[in-house]
């Protein structure tokens, strides 16, 4: 904007002032004024000065106010993202209001902020920053933030700022904005209940189930892949009737499912455990975790005394015992009349006890008590299969084992690493105690007592 003002008497353009003060003759240029002088040419030049400072600030004005307003428009990647998942917002601006449905050409900065989770007045501290620049050179104009990874589920909001340039105001987009939020979705678990504790139970015996139950109270699927049981006394604790296997792989929201624990120590003593759902990563946080598991191990009672054994037979008769001295012979007398017969004299005294025999060979010490496994059909994976309570393959290496009975086989099985042992029978089996032999790349293992439950 230009600006020109009228010559006032008694004063002279700044210019040929200037030219006075710095010793050049007025008159060697443009626009010279004669009229004037002493103290009328002072106050010319104090009003000049003035009006030229109060000009250059109505041109700044001017200036600043001739800048076009403009607006943000954004464009989120999505609206709805799983925990775990990446967003990117698009910007896009426009003079306001567009002239001849065209944008202009503005340039500068923009601003990428994300609020949340609830914050709904954009007021708090930000969680994810972008700036880049407007237009995007490197794109098709719009510029597109770098991408944001959420922390936890809830409501977030996107607010892109312009910073402006000489020609197009600075603009903001509105935290309350429709097309300015998004959601991040997460399954949640919801464990109950939160502990089993179980009776004291005798050792090496089985007691009755207690269930437990698991819901996914998120707004996304559960990635759910069964059970686990760990903590100081894993092997005393194990799951049956499991429901969960129906809907394995994913537990819809609100859908739950739920699972038998039942307790046998292996110990005299208090016994613990854990049990823990295996899930998925991107699993809200502020659901449940695990359940504690507690019983107690007992001596088992001792049994009834057994009727009184037969009589044994008789033992042998002693040896005889020595004869008496004997006595001196008496001169024959006459014969007398044969006399009675006399009485039959006292037995001699039994002769020493036989030397001690020998000690007997000491008997075989009782085997240790062995670790009681309990293995049950399958019938998600046919009526031969068995699933056993042995958890993972813990190991690097390929497990295969066998059930036996009385030297014959009766299920053969294997499991890589990681996997669960199952086993698939190969004769007609009953309910009893069988004998499971594992093997690690053809090395044995330890051989389990097993506890097969069929139907």
């Amino acid at each position: 904007m230009a600006f020109s003002f009228p010559a006032f008497g008694g004063w002279r353009p700044y210019s040929q002032d200037h030219q006075v003060a710095q010793g050049v003759p007025p008159g060697r240029g443009p626009g010279r004024s004669e009229r004037g002088s002493g103290p009328q040419r002072r106050s010319g030049r104090v009003i000049a000065t003035a009006l030229l400072t109060c000009c250059a600030s109505l041109a700044a004005a001017a200036s600043a106010s001739a800048a076009t307003p403009t607006s943000v428009t954004t464009f989120p990647s999505t609206q709805q993202v799983q925990l775990g998942g990446t967003i990117q917002d698009t910007v896009s601006v426009c003079q306001d209001p567009p002239v001849n449905q065209q944008c202009g050409n503005p340039t500068g900065t923009v601003t990428f902020t994300v609020y949340g989770p609830g914050d709904t007045t954009c007021t708090g501290p930000a969680l994810f920053t972008s700036t880049k620049a407007y237009p995007d050179p490197s794109m098709a104009f719009f510029p597109t933030s770098d991408p944001y990874t959420p922390p936890a589920r809830g409501d977030y909001r996107w607010v892109a700022s312009y910073s402006g340039d000489a020609s197009f105001a600075a603009s903001s987009g509105a935290c309350t904005e429709p097309t300015e939020q998004f959601t991040v979705t997460a399954p949640k678990v919801a464990l109950s209940p939160s502990s089993l504790a179980f009776s004291s139970q005798a050792v090496s015996t089985l007691s009755g189930s207690q269930r437990v139950t698991i819901e996914n109270v998120g707004d996304a699927p559960l990635q759910f892949a069964g059970f686990t049981v760990s903590g100081p006394n894993p092997d005393d604790f194990f799951t049956t009737a499991d429901s969960c296997a129906l809907v394995r792989d994913k537990l819809s929201p609100a859908q739950s499912c739920s699972v038998d624990v039942r307790f046998a120590p292996q110990a005299i003593g208090a016994r613990t455990a854990i049990l823990s759902p295996v899930t998925d990563a991107n699993v809200d946080p502020s659901g449940d975790t695990a359940v504690s598991l507690s019983g107690d191990g007992q001596a088992s009672p001792q049994g009834t005394a057994g009727t009184p054994g037969a009589v044994g037979p008789a033992g042998a008769a002693g040896p005889t015992g020595a004869a008496g001295p004997i006595g001196l012979t008496g001169a024959t007398g006459l014969a007398g009349p044969t006399g009675l017969t006399g009485l039959t004299g006292p037995a001699g005294a039994a002769g020493p006890g036989g030397a001690q025999g020998a000690a007997g060979t000491p008997g075989r010490t009782p085997p240790p008590a062995e670790k009681l496994v309990v293995c049950r059909q399958d019938p998600l994976r046919g009526p031969k299969a068995l699933a056993c309570g042995l958890g993972y393959n813990r190991r690097q290496t390929l497990v295969v084992a066998s059930l036996k009975r009385n030297g014959h086989t009766y299920a053969f099985g294997r499991a890589r690493p990681g996997e669960a042992l199952r086993l698939k029978s190969t004769r007609r089996m009953t309910d009893g105690h069988y004998r499971l032999t594992r093997t690690y790349n053809g090395r044995p293992g330890r051989i389990l007592r097993v506890l097969v439950l069929i139907g």
